[in-house]
């Protein structure tokens, strides 16, 4: 399942040239999440358990999450604009987001140095996009 993906992935060596491989199995859960496929909460309890994902590789994960964050936004964004859907993908999101800063596993600072002001928005981070522009 989930945990087993990221304890796989974390352990294996990096190549250079390819994706990291923790990032690749977060990406592909989070995209889980937005499509529907895996609760908000599953994922944060998988994260949030010591057995299962080493607190060492935290600071590396909550990085991940937040450039992953920003990829689905963005991918999300387009897709919006190619066709006319219901706005479910990015209620998803931002209901991952939550759960996430809820359970601290992600940190405020580093979403609002990564995400669009838009989404810090909605994800309640801060009051308004136009002020956190000044």
């Amino acid at each position: 399942g989930c945990a087993a993906a990221i304890s796989e992935a974390a352990a294996s060596p990096a190549d250079p040239s390819a994706p990291n491989p923790l990032k690749v199995v977060l990406h592909d859960l989070s995209s889980a999440v937005v499509r529907g496929a895996l609760e908000p909460e599953r994922l944060v309890t998988v994260l949030s358990d010591a057995a299962l994902v080493d607190r060492a590789l935290l600071p590396r994960v909550q990085s991940d999450l937040a450039d992953i964050f920003w990829f689905l936004g963005l991918r999300i964004e387009a897709e919006k604009s190619d066709e006319d859907g219901d706005g479910a993908p990015k209620q998803q999101l931002l209901a991952l987001v939550a759960a996430l800063l809820q359970a601290e596993l992600v940190a405020p600072e580093l979403l609002k140095a990564r995400l669009d002001p838009e989404m810090l928005q909605e994800a309640g981070l801060v009051a308004s996009h136009a002020d956190f522009h000044r």
